[in-house]
């Protein structure tokens, strides 16, 4: 046997614990996808929900005729990642004044609703905070909205279930959700 032939005989030796590494890694990678795949499944299903959040200030009065300014709204956990009117419009008295959010949240963050408005008539301003983990329902999860809103000066804060309204049922909350069973969160009744 020439050099050559040795050189390329014992390399073909070493080459096949090298297609058994890239086999077994090939392997492991794949295990590893398949299982990270199963992990963001559960994550997502155990402690996130798709939820929206959304309010206006004329819902229930009007475009052009309502008494209110929002001055400022925290819904979640204030130390999380809340949707909130952000500090520099508060301080500047440019908080939006209707808005919709929709996306995953962690459950565990929905803890707070505060809002903070001015009726304009009479100067007055007003706040609210809920604790929102005493408000909402055990099977809160999916698909559901939190929606508030103002009938003169009075704040009205709405859970929207994804479950349809009975035809015995009164529609409730805003008008584009009327056909879906909503619950009155504040005012208590």
């Amino acid at each position: 046997m020439t050099i050559v032939q040795q050189h390329n005989a014992v390399l073909k030796r070493k080459d096949m614990p090298k297609e058994m590494f890239f086999k077994y890694l090939w392997l492991s990678l794949c295990l590893l996808l398949f299982s990270a795949c199963a992990t963001t499944q559960n994550i997502t299903s155990d402690t996130r929900i798709w939820h929206s959040f959304t309010f206006n200030t004329y819902e229930f009065d009007g475009k052009g005729k309502q008494d209110v300014e929002v001055l400022d709204f925290i819904y979640g956990d204030p130390r999380g990642h809340p949707n909130k009117c952000y500090a520099e419009l508060v301080e500047r008295g440019e908080c939006q004044q209707g808005g919709n959010w929709n996306g995953l949240l962690y459950r565990h963050e929905l803890k707070t609703f505060y809002v903070k408005w001015r009726v304009i008539s009479t100067g007055e301003t007003r706040e609210v905070t809920l604790d929102m983990q005493k408000k909402l329902p055990a099977n809160f999860g999916d698909k559901f909205e939190l929606f508030f809103s103002f009938r003169g000066p009075q704040l009205y804060v709405y859970l929207v279930t994804p479950q349809r309204r009975a035809a015995s049922e009164l529609p409730n909350g805003p008008e584009a959700t009327a056909y879906r069973k909503t619950l009155t969160l504040y005012p208590e009744e």
